[in-house]
Order: C-alpha cells, then sequence, then structure tokens
C-alpha cells in the first residue's frame, strides 16, 4: 500500500518530493493478487445464477 501511494506521490509532486518505492515489488505482487482474484471470480461465476 505505500508503495502505491509513493507512486502517486511522485506523479503529483513530480520532483518537489523524493518518493521511496520499488516497482520490482509492486508490479509482480498486483499481478499475482489480480490473477488470484480473476480465478476467484471464474471459479465463482458458475455458481452465480442471475434471476
Amino acid at each position: 500500500m505505500v508503495h502505491g501511494v509513493e507512486i502517486v506521490r511522485e506523479g503529483y509532486f513530480g520532483r518537489r518530493a523524493h518518493a521511496h518505492y520499488e516497482l520490482g515489488y509492486v508490479l509482480p505482487l498486483c499481478l499475482v493478487v489480480s490473477v488470484l482474484a480473476l480465478l476467484q471470480v471464474h471459479k465463482l461465476s458458475n455458481r452465480v445464477v442471475p434471476e
């Protein structure tokens, strides 16, 4: 969460504020969490019946 806030802060303030984040940590983590969420949606979509 802190890395995401730092990325937004750097985008907002630019070079006036030095942001501390590591894209090598943020990107794989977001990718893994997104894939897990999509797998859960796929798994549960078979059980949901629209009215």
